[in-house]
Order: C-alpha cells, then structure tokens, then sequence
C-alpha cells in the first residue's frame, strides 16, 4: 500500500487450499474442484492432492484445505478403520443390502444392522430384522483378471 511516496506490504505464504507458481504481487490461485493442499506456500499446482479413489469434492468447490472437503461418490461409502486419523478416507463399493446412493452408507432394509470391522472398516450384515434373513454374498459374478505365463 502507497501513502505519500512511502510503500508497505509484505509477502506472505499462500494460505492451504492455494499455491502460486509464478513470481510478482499477484493473488495466489485456488487448488481446481476435486483436490485439496494441506500446505501453505505452494508453488505450484501439482501441491493441490486429487481427493482418494472413487470420490471428489461437492460441484464447483475450490481452494479446499484439507481431505474432509471430499466425500464419496454415490454408489460408495467410507470405509474407514478405528485407528484412521483425520486426513484418511477411503471410498468402498456398497455392501449388498445397503444403499449409498448419497456417498454414505444406510442400511436398505429397516432395522437391519451392520457393523464396520475395526482393521479394514468394510461393513457388514450384523442383524436382519423379524421376517428377513441374511443371504451370504456371492462371488460368482466377479471376473478376476488373468495372467499368462510366457
């Protein structure tokens, strides 16, 4: 700021969820939508981190600061271990019998109960409701890939 022929200012860092990669007095630019930067300082927009596997931030979110702006896409719920701290998110595909049509995960079924393993955090059925039954999950639809051996 100029007063009088006497300038201040100083520089300072860009904030998380921003970096600049070019010298001069310019404004630092925002991280784009789906990633996030937990850092201050950045120098270039390879700081902003993609948001994990199979999920993203809310439409035209940008300049996020850390992991908890992502969230999982429809179709998939997080999948997270007791002993995960708070930069951790990992997106699953929906057990059968649950519905993650909003990026969590509910029970399809009313009164049915699941419960997340400790180790991996997938869920599963821990109680079906009077007048249902728990059908174990078939796998036989899955295609594995092959591998030749030359």
């Amino acid at each position: 700021m100029c007063n009088a022929s006497v300038c201040t200012g100083r520089c300072t860092q860009c904030a998380p969820g921003q970096y600049k990669d070019v010298q001069g007095t310019g404004p630092c630019i925002m991280c784009p939508s789906h990633t996030f930067n937990v850092n201050r300082g950045s120098r270039d927009v390879d700081a902003c981190r993609s948001c994990p596997l199979n999920s993203q931030t809310e439409p035209g979110v940008r300049g996020a600061s850390n992991i908890s702006a992502c969230s999982c896409v429809p179709g998939y719920y997080p999948a997270i271990p007791e002993r995960a701290g708070p930069d951790y998110l990992r997106c699953e595909g929906c057990p059968q019998g649950g519905d993650c049509s909003t990026g969590e995960f509910r029970p399809r079924v009313k009164g049915s109960r699941f419960v997340a393993n400790a180790i991996t955090g997938y869920m599963r059925v821990s109680y079906c409701p009077p007048g249902h039954v728990m059908v174990p999950v078939s796998y036989t639809h899955l295609t594995l890939p092959t591998k030749r051996i030359v």
